[in-house]
């Protein structure tokens, strides 16, 4: 499975499509499919019936917005610290690999 250049909880700016330019945070990555999930981005309106009478059992009805998956090369971690859409580059910084912010160098995150 390829590695990314994004993690969950990173917020990332979409590149291309109906959301371009928008910020979101990463809920969850596809890594097979190479797609990613972002909070607020890609929204699809999803219907649902009501099923079953037991209000317990009932999930919610009616029209749903969810985020639908988009692909992981249209998105780019916007850096903390200069708050600006950037590229990632992997660095080692006292034995262990992190992740640097190409515009300012600075560290994003360890993974």
């Amino acid at each position: 499975m390829p590695q990314t250049h994004v993690k969950r909880g990173d917020v990332v700016v979409a590149l291309a499509g109906k959301d371009r330019g928008r910020r979101g945070k990463v809920i969850s990555i596809l890594r097979r499919d190479s797609r990613v999930l972002v909070d607020g981005l890609n929204m699809i309106v999803k219907h649902s019936r009501a099923r079953g009478q037991r209000p317990t059992t009932q999930l919610q009805t009616g029209r749903i917005t969810q985020p639908a998956p988009m692909p992981l090369a249209k998105v780019m971690v916007v850096c903390p610290h200069c708050d600006k859409p950037s590229r990632v580059r992997m660095q080692v910084v006292e034995g262990r690999r992190v992740r640097a912010c190409r515009r300012c160098s600075e560290i994003v995150d360890a993974l």
